[in-house]
């Protein structure tokens, strides 16, 4: 594969770091980390764009492609009925204890509509019982 940038030196820490070809004019430090050691910026004047601030912010909860309410948290994403659940327990959930929705609608996550299984065993076993059709 042919290359079509240079080679340059870090201008804070010296290291060599590679830049394509349309950043050439504007190549300067390896990482944004870098960028911000040489360039602290001002406190009053940084736009701070993430989470909370950023303009698409719709509260912190999104749709998983399974139907279940997401929560972002930090950086991280968590489904919303098993923090509910464990706020309910006093405890963290383990991995494989499923939280079963007694209605159906996965995005109900009231205390009372939500059932705690051991296992997946446990909850596939109780679909069972109540169907007749084991749960896909």
């Amino acid at each position: 594969m042919i290359k079509n940038g240079k080679n340059f030196l870090c201008k804070f820490c010296g290291k060599k770091f590679y830049v394509p070809k349309y950043r050439l004019k504007t190549a300067k430090y390896c990482s944004q980390n870098c960028t911000l050691r040489d360039n602290p910026p001002n406190q009053k004047t940084i736009k701070r764009n993430y989470g909370k601030n950023h303009p698409r912010w719709k509260g912190g909860k999104t749709i998983h492609s399974a139907g279940y309410i997401l929560l972002n948290i930090g950086y991280k994403k968590f489904f919303e009925h098993r923090k509910i659940m464990e706020k309910f327990l006093g405890r963290r959930l383990e991995r494989k204890e499923h939280v079963h929705h007694r209605n159906g609608d996965k995005t109900d996550n009231r205390i009372e509509n939500l059932m705690l299984f051991e296992d997946a065993k446990a909850h596939a076993e109780w679909h069972v019982k109540q169907t007749g059709v084991a749960h896909s």
